[in-house]
């Protein structure tokens, strides 16, 4: 269950303000930061 990963996180999947190195996390990325939409598509 790993749809949003730091990599993806990092390029577009997740907002750069919220996906950070520490702060975008694979929990956090998958449940609400990363839209399901984008995280499905991984």
């Amino acid at each position: 269950m790993s749809y949003c990963r730091l990599s993806y996180c990092l390029l577009s999947y997740c907002r750069l303000s919220y996906c950070r190195l520490s702060y975008c996390r694979l929990s956090y990325c998958r449940l609400s930061y990363c839209r399901l939409s984008y995280a499905r598509l991984s």
